[in-house]
C-alpha cells in the first residue's frame, strides 16, 4: 500500500491501514460510525393505522398530482444492517467503536 487508502474493502484493509496509518484509519473510522445509524422502513401503514412519531420513528406521506395523501410509511431511525460496518466485516458498531477509542 502506498499512502493512506480512500477506500477500504475488507475488515483486513482495515487492520492493515490502522498498522501503517492509526491517526487517519481512526479519523475515517470515526466519520463511517457516525453515519452508521440510518432512517429505516419499518412498513407500509394500512389507510387507518396510526403510526409512531417520535424522536426515532416517524412517518413518510406520499401525495399524488392533487396533494391527496396515497400511501403512509413507517420510519425508524436504527444502525443500518447494510451499512458500511457491516459491509466490511465488522460484526457490531461497539467493535468499531472499541479501535477508534482504544
Amino acid at each position: 500500500m502506498r499512502g493512506f487508502s480512500n477506500w477500504w474493502n475488507t475488515k483486513q484493509d482495515v487492520l492493515v491501514s490502522l498498522e501503517m496509518f492509526p491517526a487517519e484509519t481512526k479519523e475515517k473510522l470515526q466519520i463511517i460510525y457516525d453515519s452508521k445509524d440510518q432512517w429505516i422502513l419499518v412498513k407500509k401503514l394500512e389507510e387507518n393505522e396510526e403510526g409512531i412519531e417520535d424522536n426515532f420513528n416517524k412517518i413518510v406521506s406520499v401525495t399524488n398530482d392533487e396533494e391527496v395523501v396515497t400511501e403512509r410509511y413507517q420510519y425508524e431511525f436504527k444502525e443500518d444492517p447494510n451499512g458500511t460496518i457491516f459491509r466490511l466485516g465488522f460484526s457490531s458498531s461497539d467493535e468499531v467503536s472499541k479501535i477508534i477509542n482504544g
